[in-house]
C-alpha cells in the first residue's frame, strides 16, 4: 500500500479467489490486509473500489472453463464489489497522489487494467505480469496471448523509462517489482510459447503430444517446466489460439 495524505492506496486483485482483472482500492489508513477488504465493506473503512467494466462483470459472475461447474452458495453477503467502473480510462486525485487506471485490451482476461500512481511513478500490473513464471491465461474470461504481448508493449510505452512496475506474480525467490525490461521479457516468453506450439502443430503433432512436451523452452529455462494440461495453462491456450484463432 502507498501512504498518501492520510490515505492508503493500493491495488487489490484478490477481492475473491475467482476475480478476473485488477481493481483499485482506496481506504482510510488502518490495519487489515487485502483479504479483509470484504469485512471493510460492512465496517465502512473502504472508500472506493474501481474496476474495468469487464472485470466487474467477472467478479459478479465468474466465467468458468469448459466443463467446470460453478461453486454453490453464491456471493457472501458482505462481498465487496466495485462502486465505479470504466471502459478504457479512469483517473482521480486522492490525497497528494494522482491515480490513473488504463485498460489496454484483452490479455490475462478481457478486463485487466494497469493502475498508475503518477506522482510516485509506480505502475501496478496486477495479473498482467507473471515475473519469470508460467502465467494463468484465462481464455474463458477473454484472454489472448497474442494481444497480451501488445498490451505489455503498450503499457511500457505509456510510462517513463524509470517507472517502477509492481507485478501480480513472480517465481519463487524473484522480486515482485521491476522495470519495463521485465515487461518486454514476458512478452518475449508469450511469443516463444506461441511460436513453439505453432511449429509443433505444423509438424503434425497432436494436441496431446504438444501438451506432453513440458520441458522448459530454450532461452526461458527460468520459467521451469510446464505444468500438467490445464485449460488456463499457456501451452493449452497457445494451442487453442493457433488452431482456432485468438
Amino acid at each position: 500500500m502507498l501512504g498518501v495524505g492520510g490515505w492508503e492506496l493500493g491495488v487489490n486483485y484478490s477481492l475473491r479467489s475467482t476475480v478476473c482483472g485488477s481493481s483499485f482500492v482506496a481506504r482510510r489508513a488502518g490495519t487489515y490486509d487485502a483479504t479483509a477488504a470484504i469485512v471493510a465493506n460492512s465496517t465502512g473503512i473502504a472508500k472506493k473500489v474501481v474496476a474495468q467494466a469487464k472485470a466487474d462483470e467477472h467478479m459478479r459472475n465468474p466465467p468458468l472453463p469448459p466443463g467446470a461447474q460453478p461453486a454453490g452458495g453464491g456471493n457472501p453477503p458482505d462481498q465487496l464489489f466495485p462502486d465505479t467502473t470504466f471502459t478504457d480510462k479512469w483517473s482521480a486525485e486522492i490525497g497528494d497522489e494522482k491515480i490513473r487506471a488504463r485498460h489496454y485490451g484483452r490479455a490475462h482476461t478481457s478486463g485487466d487494467a494497469v493502475i498508475t500512481f503518477e506522482r510516485a511513478n509506480v505502475a501496478h500490473m496486477g495479473d498482467l505480469m507473471f515475473h519469470q513464471r508460467h502465467p494463468v491465461v484465462d481464455r474463458a474470461a477473454g484472454a489472448t496471448m497474442r494481444n497480451w504481448m501488445k498490451v505489455l508493449d503498450r503499457a511500457a510505452k505509456d510510462h517513463s523509462g524509470d517507472t517502477i512496475y509492481i507485478f501480480g506474480h513472480a517465481n519463487t525467490g524473484l522480486p515482485v517489482t521491476g522495470s519495463k525490461a521485465d515487461l518486454a521479457r514476458m512478452g518475449e516468453y508469450l511469443g516463444a510459447v506461441l511460436a513453439f506450439v505453432e511449429k509443433q502443430h505444423k509438424a503434425g503433432k497432436s494436441k496431446d503430444e504438444i501438451l506432453a512436451m513440458r520441458d522448459p523452452l530454450p532461452g526461458f529455462e527460468a520459467w521451469g517446466r510446464f505444468g500438467n494440461p490445464n485449460p488456463r495453462g499457456s501451452l493449452d491456450v497457445a494451442y487453442e489460439e493457433i488452431t482456432a484463432g485468438a
